[in-house]
């Protein structure tokens, strides 16, 4: 048996292969021990060494098996996309500028605190331009209409207008949003700032 060391010497035990046993009543009860523990006992040997080493029965007192992810345990929201979904995409239109058609969401931010009580905020508007499909996030201190609204205008000002210093395309003032059917966007406050910017 061969085994990597950390000065890129090899070093050549004396391990003999042994073929596996087929009768259980010449095997002896073996210990079950995590990867991870025999990982740490071995000195942080590369894990396909253990994993050879357990597949070639090396150990007659040692069975070695995974122990479950730290990270399936704690509060983690992992999201995932349906296998039939995950080869869908469409090209944007050719014809759309970008800023043009911009779609906003307010999402909850996943983060339960933060570094200070001034930089988080329990929400999010999301803003992503339809063509370029760039996405851009400012923290709301409310979900009500007023702050959407005066967010939706930050943004615009600062990545959708014709004076943008970020721009690397044309630029045009923003002719249509799409949005969910949150009360934010449905109010009639909102419809009132659309129909003003029209």
């Amino acid at each position: 048996m061969t085994i990597p060391l950390p000065n890129y010497h090899l070093f050549a035990s004396c391990g003999i292969s042994k073929p596996k046993q087929t009768q259980k009543s010449t095997q002896k009860q073996r210990s079950k021990v995590s990867m991870d523990l025999l990982y740490k006992r071995f000195g942080l040997r590369s894990l396909r060494t253990l994993l050879s080493c357990n597949e070639a029965d090396l150990w007659d007192d040692v069975e070695m098996y995974s122990s479950p992810d730290i990270i399936s345990q704690d509060d983690h929201h992992i999201a995932t996309i349906r296998k039939k979904n995950r080869v869908k995409y469409s090209e944007p239109d050719a014809n759309l500028k970008v800023g043009e058609i911009l779609c906003f969401d307010v999402v909850p931010n996943p983060a339960k605190n933060s570094i200070t009580s001034d930089t988080y905020f329990k929400n999010y508007l999301l803003a992503v331009d339809k063509r370029s499909r760039k996405p851009f996030l400012y923290g709301l201190t409310s979900k009500s209409t007023k702050e959407v609204i005066n967010a939706i205008n930050f943004i615009r000002s600062q990545y959708f207008t014709t004076d943008s210093k970020q721009a690397n395309t044309e630029i045009v003032p923003t002719s249509r949003i799409q949005a969910d059917s949150g009360t934010m966007f449905t109010s009639d406050q909102f419809k009132e700032m659309c129909i003003d910017n029209k």
